[in-house]
């Protein structure tokens, strides 16, 4: 065995989508792994990838993602408790509160080897007190944390800008990204692919679809792309955009999409989202803030070339110009450009795929990440 590791998330979805095979590679590797998370019915998904895994185990710590001082308390104290009991090499904790929660009771338990995960910066779509409240509790998670594993270039820039801690803590691994792409399951598609992919979505097959993928709220920045394709929609017929996501967080915000548009198509949550990209001739994520999308290089892994904008995180992910193309965030009359540039071009868009396919498979394969994560937790205890 290398060591005890204990991997905290705030909710299980996070497990499920990001975390279950990661880990299993650790445990491959020979980690004794533990993962802290809160109750919840994608918990059950986790539960049968480790099942079979004598070095996974799972715990469970409700933790509320909004401000509670009752229930984080008691919260933090069966943090301790536990990690009294398991004593672990190292303890690395991500998403806000279980980040604050696991990187706390790391160092009240004296564990030498903290690493604080941050996946994005919450607070820089937030201002007055919460925005204030959030600065003070990130940069008390990364007072405590022995390291600030950021997962971009842009979002280590980003944290010393806003002097959450010491630039001698901040430190990316590889070229970022927290868990990579898998690059067999996100692969270009043959025309039987596509054409199986827009019947299932019910796309006609002779548009040309733009894809979005996220949660339905402000900081996606989907404002800026319906504007967007609803002026491009009056010159162009043969375009249309298809979004995957659900508005769960803020349900009456876009209560008012175009839904009986013919451009627009609204898929609510897609499971297969591998098939979801194969339908796609373009890929959009005008966001706002990001840690490092992930939605990004899938599409980039799937062949498709992606418009995305300046901000933190979405910088990261596209060579403008070579697999995609950058616009700055909030800006619809630059966003409609580019979307317009990529419409008209034909050639444009598969060469444009193809080197975003090779830019994956350079910097953010999966296993690559997994293997520099895993090098990185071992140099942490020597």
């Amino acid at each position: 065995m290398i060591g005890r590791l204990v991997v905290g998330v705030t909710v299980p979805m996070t497990a499920k989508y990001f975390l279950s095979d990661q880990l299993r590679f650790f445990a491959d590797e020979g980690w004794e792994v533990h993962l802290v998370t809160s109750p919840g019915v994608e918990l059950s998904s986790v539960e049968e990838a480790f099942e079979d895994h004598p070095r996974l185990h799972i715990h469970t710590i409700s933790m509320s993602r909004e401000p509670s001082p009752l229930k984080d308390a008691w919260a933090l104290i069966r943090w301790i408790v536990l990690l009294s009991r398991l004593r672990p090499n190292v303890v690395m904790s991500g998403t806000p509160k279980a980040g604050l929660l696991g990187i706390l009771a790391a160092r009240a338990t004296g564990t030498k080897s903290r690493l604080y995960l941050l996946r994005g910066l919450r607070l820089e779509g937030l201002s007055g007190i919460a925005g204030r409240l959030n600065l003070i509790l990130e940069r008390l998670t990364c007072a405590a944390a022995t390291n600030v594993v950021c997962v971009s270039q842009s979002l280590k820039r980003a944290a010393g800008d806003m002097r959450l801690t010491t630039t001698d803590k901040l430190i990316v691994l590889g070229s970022g990204s927290s868990n990579g792409v898998d690059v067999e399951r996100f692969r270009p598609a043959s025309p039987k692919d596509r054409t199986v992919a827009r019947r299932r979505f019910g796309i006609p097959k002779d548009v040309l679809v733009v894809g979005f993928a996220g949660r339905l709220t402000h900081d996606k920045g989907l404002h800026c792309l319906i504007a967007a394709m609803q002026e491009l929609s009056k010159s162009r017929p043969q375009v249309c955009l298809v979004v995957a996501g659900s508005a769960s967080s803020e349900p009456r915000q876009y209560e008012d999409l175009p839904r009986s548009e013919r451009w627009f198509h609204l898929l609510g949550q897609v499971q297969d989202m591998p098939t979801y990209y194969k339908a796609l001739d373009v890929f959009c994520l005008p966001s706002l803030r990001e840690g490092f999308p992930n939605t990004s290089v899938e599409a980039l892994a799937t062949g498709i070339p992606v418009v995305t904008t300046d901000a933190t995180g979405c910088f990261d992910t596209v060579e403008n110009g070579v697999t995609g193309l950058l616009v700055p965030a909030g800006d619809g009359p630059a966003l409609s450009r580019a979307l317009e540039m990529l419409i008209d071009n034909e050639d444009l868009r598969t060469r444009m795929g193809a080197a975003g396919r090779e830019q994956v498979l350079r910097h953010w394969r999966s296993l690559d990440v997994w293997m520099q994560t895993s090098t990185f937790l071992g140099e942490s205890i020597t």
